[in-house]
């Protein structure tokens, strides 16, 4: 049914090209046939095939609908991998670590501080928000050196 419609939409695209070209072609019983008649011809052709192919056809149950639902649901599943905790704990610590080196090295919130630039303010509010979540997740963690770090950012 769909290749039916494939085929008269391009048949209907090959008379719209020789209509444009030569109206009286595709026009043979018009007294005078011009391109902007064809354009017409073509779109309202065009537009009564579409609605009798949509009207004919043939709707999804509600088995298909949820076979499919179903379908699309395994797919992402299998898709999404779970995360390996060891893989987690590292990126953790690397994190932890990341962190510890950069209050060690100094980090001069002066600038910020007396600032009455709203971007300077909100800088330091993602710094301690980010903090925050690293400390949350080093309290929660089982492992003791990431609780460790964690509590050294406190």
């Amino acid at each position: 049914m769909e290749e039916l419609l494939v085929l008269l939409i391009l048949g209907l695209l090959i008379a719209l090209i020789l209509g444009l070209v030569n109206p009286s072609l595709i026009l043979f019983w018009s007294k005078k046939p011009t391109p902007l008649k064809v354009l017409g011809w073509w779109g309202l052709t065009t537009v009564i095939i579409i609605i009798v192919f949509n009207a004919l056809k043939p709707e999804k149950t509600t088995e298909e609908i949820i076979n499919d639902s179903k379908s699309k649901k395994e797919e992402i599943t299998e898709t999404v991998t779970p995360k390996d905790p060891e893989v987690e704990k590292q990126k953790t610590k690397d994190q932890l670590i990341r962190e510890i080196e950069s209050i060690d090295k100094g980090i001069d919130f002066s600038t910020y501080h007396y600032s009455s630039n709203v971007k300077d303010l909100q800088m330091v509010l993602v710094v301690f928000g980010v903090w925050a979540n690293i400390i949350l997740e080093a309290e929660q963690s089982e492992d003791t050196e990431i609780q460790t770090m964690g509590k050294f950012l406190l």
